[in-house]
C-alpha cells in the first residue's frame, strides 16, 4: 500500500514531466519560429543585395553614357570652333579675293586612299581647296605633317593641323619649309600634307 508520501512523489513527478513536455513544445516552436525569421531575413537580405548591385550596375552605365555623351558634345562644339575659325582666317585674310588656301595631300599607298579622300571632303567643308590626292612614290615611314613655306602663314597652318586633329589624324605642329618665301613656283597659301603610315 502506497503512503501519501509515495503519492505526492507521483504526482510531482507526473507534474515535471508535463512542464518538461510542454517546456520541449514551446523550445521546438521558438525554433521553427526562429528558424522562419533567420529564413526569411536572409532572403530579404539577399534580394536587397541583388537590388543594390543591380541600381549600382545601372547607375555606372548611366554615367559611362553621360561621360560619352559629353565627350561627343565637346567634340562636335570643337568641331564647330575650328571651322567658324577656319572661315574667320580665310574670309579675313587680304589675300582671300586672290587666293585660296590649298592643301595637297600625299600619301604613301593606295590603301590610304578612302582615307584621304573623307579627309579631303572634310577639308573643303572647312574652306581649304584641296586640289586631289597625290600617291608618292615611297611610303612616308615619318608621322604625319603639315608643311608651310611662308612664314606669315603660319597661324593658318596650325588652324589647318587642328582640324587634322579634330579629324583623328595623328599630327604634330605644322613644320616652315625655308627658302620658298619667293619662291615664283610656290603659290602663297600653299599646304603639303604627307600621311604617315599611321595616320
Amino acid at each position: 500500500m502506497s503512503t501519501n508520501f509515495e503519492e505526492s512523489q507521483r504526482d510531482l513527478r507526473r507534474l515535471v514531466e508535463k512542464v518538461a513536455a510542454k517546456e520541449k513544445r514551446i523550445f521546438g516552436l521558438s525554433m521553427v519560429v526562429t528558424v522562419l525569421v533567420i529564413g526569411g531575413g536572409v532572403v530579404w537580405l539577399w534580394y536587397a543585395y541583388n537590388r543594390v548591385q543591380k541600381l549600382n550596375t545601372e547607375y555606372a552605365e548611366t554615367l559611362t553614357k553621360a561621360k560619352d555623351l559629353n565627350s561627343e558634345v565637346d567634340r562636335l562644339q570643337k568641331k564647330i570652333q575650328l571651322k567658324q575659325q577656319s572661315l574667320d582666317i580665310i574670309y579675313n585674310s587680304p589675300e582671300f579675293p586672290k587666293l585660296i588656301p590649298r592643301i595637297y595631300i600625299r600619301i604613301g599607298n593606295e590603301n590610304q586612299g578612302d582615307r584621304a579622300s573623307k579627309m579631303q571632303q572634310e577639308l573643303q567643308n572647312y574652306g581649304y581647296l584641296v586640289p586631289g590626292i597625290e600617291k608618292t612614290d615611297s611610303s612616308n615611314k615619318e608621322p604625319s605633317v603639315l608643311s608651310y613655306y611662308h612664314e606669315k602663314e603660319k597661324r593658318e597652318a596650325e588652324n589647318a593641323v587642328g582640324i587634322l586633329q579634330s579629324l583623328g589624324v595623328k599630327i604634330g605642329s605644322p613644320v616652315y619649309v625655308r627658302g620658298k618665301e619667293n619662291s615664283k613656283e610656290m603659290r602663297p597659301r600653299h599646304y603639303d600634307l604627307w600621311l604617315g603610315p599611321d595616320f
